[in-house]
């Protein structure tokens, strides 16, 4: 797979990135297992933050596509969540994605896994009922932001739900948020956080065709937003 320049860097100090070391989902696992200190082991966090996301106003969830799954922990459990659903969990990362599936395979739950980019999906117009991105949009380009939206959106059908949970963006910060938020940007290589947080993400989204039904819900250091595409 051509993997484009902007995911081509050392994410989180990690040696190469998500996308350059072959056991890169074996660090990330145990670099955040460390990080929640017990209270993922089970894939507690991801099942909680799982049941909280909303199905279409009629119910129906058929096809569900995780954007920039990682290690698949959101995927497996949405595959919990939405037991029926034929669950797509899609990164550009190939090492991220073979540990994705060996915590499936471990886990017994039956899900896909598949290497592409989140803009450029490979999926049919209106095939998907829900579209999740969780923890992805700070790590791309404004540019590529607009691309994975509209995208979304295509693959999105009438009164099918874009969740989103990301950092803050357009918020006004104290001068001691401002520094942290800088020194996480250049000493954990999070080198598009800036932009993203300084953008105005709903009114992305919402210029590229959706509606926003929730959004802005805090969650500790981060927001939760639920988008819908306008039915015909």
């Amino acid at each position: 797979m051509n993997i484009p320049e902007y995911a081509r860097h050392e994410i989180h100090t990690q040696p190469g990135g998500y996308v350059g070391y072959e056991f890169a989902g074996v660090v990330y696992y145990f670099s955040t297992m460390s990080f929640y200190r017990g209270r993922n082991d089970q894939n507690e966090l991801y099942t909680a933050g799982a049941a909280g996301i909303p199905a279409p106003d009629d119910g129906k969830v058929e096809q569900l596509l995780d954007l920039g799954c990682g290690i698949g922990q959101l995927t497996i459990a949405l595959k919990e969540r939405f037991p029926t659903a034929l669950v797509t969990g899609l990164d550009v990362g190939a090492p991220m994605l073979t540990f994705a599936h060996k915590l499936a395979v471990h886990w017994g739950v039956d899900v896909n896994f598949i290497q592409a980019l989140a803009e450029d999906t490979g999926f049919a117009d209106n095939s998907c009922d829900l579209v999740t991105a969780n923890i992805v949009f700070h790590e791309v380009p404004i540019s590529v932001t607009e691309k994975i939206v509209a995208e979304a959106l295509r693959i999105l059908r009438p009164g099918g739900i874009f969740y989103v949970k990301d950092f803050y963006t357009n918020k006004k910060q104290t001068r001691f948020e401002r520094y942290m938020s800088y020194s996480d940007h250049v000493y954990n290589n999070e080198r598009w956080s800036q932009e993203f947080k300084y953008s105005d993400f709903v009114e992305i989204v919402k210029s590229c065709g959706f509606q926003l039904r929730n959004g802005g819900e805090h969650l500790q250091f981060l927001c939760e937003y639920i988008f819908e595409k306008p039915s015909l």
